[in-house]
């Protein structure tokens, strides 16, 4: 009976063949076998079988869709490739017609139609025109519902574009308005001289160099036609020098001065006569009680330091500095060497500006130790060690 079996079994698999290749593949492995072997080759490569078939099940299902095709000129070929290359010739003639449209305000053309363009204009729109229609009519794939679109997502990318651009250039214009009122900002946060953290262009370039400033003498007369910064007291005023890098320095308060006070003090700044963005600033102020007012200001450029420079002419040994308040000679207050600005809103200050001559001695060694021979030679004679 099992030789029986196995026999229409064989012949079952090889019917079955016929209709699946894998039931043949596995008839004709098997079909060297007899008997019970040949039983247990089937089910073999049936459970075989099963298990590819559940595997194959296990697994997604994976569609595809064909490429949308077209007839042009009874040839097949691909819709997105035809449709990409008619745009392409659609915007190459709308690149025409716009080029005509200007030729008569470029070059050669301008001289001559620049009279009739009342005349030319109407032939240059109605022969774009039917450049056009003749373009949408033998383009199949274009008609003027996908002109609308493409002129729609050309100016969405326009706007888009322009929006970033936009963006950019407020980023930059907010930062050149923090750079140019810098000194104001850190002012108003409690920073006294506000050049002095961050520097400018010519800091950075120079490896914040002090080379290229030169000491003057700034030298303060009088001040007079002051307003009343109080209708019921006289004005308690002093002078107020502001200059770059150099510390805010003031003179003494000359009480009850009223609208005018002879001043006659000087003080030394660095300068750089090249630096024309930095402004000398002379504020005459009144003492309160608490802090002070600003009563009149004038601001100097470095062209006008320049031109109020003068050389000394007083003795070679005289005091500089403070100093020169209680000096002797006449010439140094002489009113005729001082010039008066008009201060803001009212008033006038006279000064004058002197150059400071370097102290003959030895040559500087830099930042060594204090040991040095010549760091600690007198600076006034040569002669003698400093304390």
């Amino acid at each position: 009976s099992s030789g029986l079996g196995a026999r229409k079994l064989g012949r079952g698999a090889l019917a079955g063949g016929l209709h699946c290749p894998g039931a043949a593949t596995t008839a004709m492995a098997c079909a060297g076998l007899v008997g019970d072997a040949f039983v247990t080759c089937l089910e073999a490569e049936n459970s075989r079988l099963n298990a590819e078939v559940e595997y194959l099940r296990s697994l997604p299902v994976l569609t595809t869709t064909a490429v949308p095709m077209i007839l042009v000129s009874g040839v097949a070929v691909e819709l997105e490739k035809e449709q990409t290359s008619e745009e392409e010739i659609f915007l190459l003639v709308l690149m025409l017609a716009l080029f005509l449209w200007a030729l008569p305000f470029i070059g050669p053309c301008k001289g001559c139609c620049e009279t009739r363009l009342h005349r030319i204009f109407p032939i240059l729109t109605v022969f774009n025109l039917g450049m056009l229609a003749a373009a949408l009519y033998y383009l199949p794939l274009m008609d003027l519902n996908k002109v609308f679109f493409m002129i729609v997502e050309l100016l969405t990318i326009v706007i888009a574009e322009t929006e970033d651009v936009l963006l950019g250039v407020a980023g930059i214009v907010i930062l050149f308005i923090l750079y140019k009122f810098k000194d104001r900002i850190l002012e108003a946060l409690g920073v006294e001289n506000a050049q002095a953290v961050i520097g400018s262009f010519r800091d950075w370039a120079t490896c914040w160099s002090m080379k290229r400033f030169k000491p003057v003498e700034l030298f303060l007369l009088r001040v007079d036609g002051l307003p009343s910064s109080k209708l019921s007291t006289k004005s308690e005023i002093f002078v107020e020098v502001s200059f770059g890098y150099n510390v805010t320095m003031r003179t003494r308060v000359h009480p009850r001065a009223g609208q005018g006070s002879l001043l006659r003090e000087s003080m030394q700044l660095n300068f750089d006569p090249y630096d024309t963005s930095t402004r000398l600033n002379i504020q005459v102020r009144n003492q309160e009680v608490i802090g002070s007012t600003d009563i009149a200001q004038v601001q100097l450029g470095a062209s006008h330091i320049r031109r109020l420079q003068e050389q000394e002419s007083g003795p070679a040994t005289r005091e500089i500095g403070w100093a020169t308040s209680s000096g002797t000679g006449s010439s140094l207050w002489d009113p005729r060497h001082f010039q008066g600005f008009d201060l803001i809103p009212a008033g006038q200050i006279w000064i004058r500006f002197g150059q400071v001559e370097p102290l003959q001695d030895t040559p500087d060694c830099g930042d060594c130790c204090g040991l040095c021979p010549r760091r600690r030679r007198s600076p006034v004679n040569g002669q003698g060690l400093l304390p």
